[in-house]
């Protein structure tokens, strides 16, 4: 048969006619129940495409024919191929989409791991830095860090091996320097008391210049003697083998009934004054009482002997802070070259003026020790032309009955 395509009847001139099978159409219209479907026709867009279709008898003008109605055409597959081809554009974006929020995901991941690595890397580094040696880098993987903190590692066990080394080789300096002076000590002294009783025997047939010359020895010995004793009592401090014995004492009695009379004979051979500046109601500090007085009595002596002015002062002064005294040894003299300065604790220092001298040059390496011992520190202010003043600070005995006396006391 002949069916007009997609062309209202009556069909205008010139439409184009199209050739389907009508079997597929009679047997469309004669199924019943039992027929197997779909049916398929022919597309009039794509001839070799079998398409589902329907159909119906119909009468154009009393001309029997067909009504054919193709339920999966051209267009609709053009439609649907269209569709699809948006479908898997936009599928494709998505996937896109989504790698790329994948990897933004991955990179905000690995970024999170290295930021992490590098931030215990440098609070590693910054610990060792700061002198916690025990401490060491995450060195797990292969990687650049791993490595970078193999090596660091590797340098601070180095580091700890020169450190073990070097303490080693202190102590057993520490240990030689205080088994010669101990031993030094006694017959250094036998030699001293042989010579003074050699001296003292007046019936002695000794001429002028042979007891002169004893005496300049015995005088050396003297001061032999005592530097070895300073030197045995400061490898004792620094070996830490000296605790010190930690009391309530009244500290305008240590200074003025004790240090005071010993040394302000020297003061009056030096024409000094020896001062002592105390608050009206002097409390009592907590500390060795004989070591305090070893500190006070090497920084007083230590002023005198180096007071370049004569007619000027040495003072001791104390002044409450808090919980604690802050006690000062100062002097009005010529004071201390700065480029000096950082040498004064040192061992043997001397100085450069030309003041007196007859000390070991180990007294204000000792008080610095003694005060150290005591939880505390020394300090030191110089100024050229006007002196230095070192002071260093003892806690308050609570609830002590401060000892009352004037506002100055001096010597």
């Amino acid at each position: 048969g002949v069916v007009r395509y997609g062309v209202p009847h009556p069909a205008p001139r010139g439409t184009e006619s199209v050739v389907v099978p009508l079997a597929p159409i009679r047997r469309f219209i004669e199924s019943g129940s039992g027929t197997e479907l779909p049916i398929l026709g022919q597309d009039p867009g794509e001839p070799t495409v079998p398409t589902i279709f329907a159909a119906a008898e119909i009468t154009f003008d009393g001309a029997p024919g067909y009504l054919y109605l193709v339920l999966h055409g051209s267009r609709y597959r053009m439609a649907t191929r269209t569709i699809q081809e948006y479908r898997i554009l936009a599928n494709g974006g998505s996937a896109m989409l989504a790698v790329f929020a994948g990897t933004a995901v991955f990179g905000v991941f690995v970024f999170h791991l290295l930021t992490r690595r590098f931030k215990a890397f440098a609070e590693g580094v910054d610990r060792i830095a700061k002198g916690d040696l025990g401490a060491r880098l995450d060195a797990a993987g292969d990687d650049e860090i791993a490595q970078l903190a193999r090596q660091v590692n590797g340098m601070t066990d180095a580091l700890c091996k020169s450190i073990a080394a070097a303490e080693q080789n202190d102590r057993s300096r520490r240990e030689l320097l205080a088994n010669l002076t101990h031993d030094f000590a006694a017959p250094l002294t036998a030699m001293q008391s042989h010579l003074s009783i050699a001296l003292a025997d007046r019936q002695s047939t000794l001429s002028a210049e042979a007891e002169s010359s004893l005496n300049a020895v015995s005088r050396s010995l003297g001061r032999l003697i005592q530097m070895s004793g300073a030197l045995f009592e400061l490898a004792k401090f620094e070996a830490k083998e000296i605790v010190p014995d930690i009391i309530a004492f009244d500290l305008y009695e240590l200074v003025l009934e004790e240090l005071f009379p010993k040394l302000q004979p020297i003061a009056e051979e030096l024409g000094l004054q020896l001062q002592a500046e105390l608050p009206t109601d002097c409390p009592w500090v907590r500390g060795d009482v004989a070591l305090i007085e070893r500190v006070l009595s090497n920084l007083l002596e230590n002023a005198l002997r180096y007071h370049d002015k004569r007619g000027g002062y040495v003072r001791l002064q104390l002044v409450v802070r808090g919980e604690q005294a802050d006690i000062s040894v100062s002097d009005n003299g010529s004071g201390i070259p700065e480029a000096e300065l950082p040498r004064v604790f040192d061992r043997f220092y001397r100085g450069s003026s030309g003041a007196v001298r007859n000390g070991t040059g180990l007294g204000l390496a000792i008080a610095k020790k003694i005060v150290e011992a005591h939880a505390s520190h020394i300090t030191l202010v110089s100024v050229r032309g006007e002196g230095s003043t070192f002071t260093f600070s003892l806690p308050l005995q609570p609830e002590q009955q401060p000892h009352s006396l004037d506002e100055t006391a001096s010597a």
